[in-house]
């Protein structure tokens, strides 16, 4: 039970790390912000069958998980080539942001997760 509760604890504080260290970092516009919409839309997309878009504008609107993918590696090589901004994200109008970012909030998230794990 106490490897479930420091699960837990660790992931809702890693969680909220990724978020708000994310938010102080993209007003600075170091990195992009996390677009937790979009993500539950092209989940949805994903469970409807539809693997892959032209670019991001074509996910349409919906009631969606507003839960990404839990790794880096997943988002480089299959998120952005799905949403049509080809591996890593290169092709992103934001150039080197956006694989840097996805790598920043992993390290966010990483960063909660130790201090959650750290305080049990």
């Amino acid at each position: 039970m106490d490897l479930v509760v420091t699960s837990v604890v660790a992931g809702v504080l890693g969680t909220l790390a990724m978020d708000w260290l994310n938010l102080l970092c993209a007003r600075t516009g170091m990195i992009s912000k996390i677009d937790v919409g979009m993500i539950g839309r092209m989940a949805v997309g994903w469970a409807r069958g539809r693997f892959r878009y032209g670019h991001p504008s074509e996910i349409s609107p919906e009631w969606a998980l507003t839960y990404g993918l839990g790794t880096t590696v997943a988002s480089y090589f299959f998120v952005y080539p799905s949403m049509g901004l080809g591996v890593f994200g290169l092709r992103s109008p934001e150039g080197m942001r956006a694989p840097l970012s996805s790598l920043a909030n992993h390290l966010f998230y990483g960063v909660g997760l130790a201090a959650g794990i750290a305080l049990m």
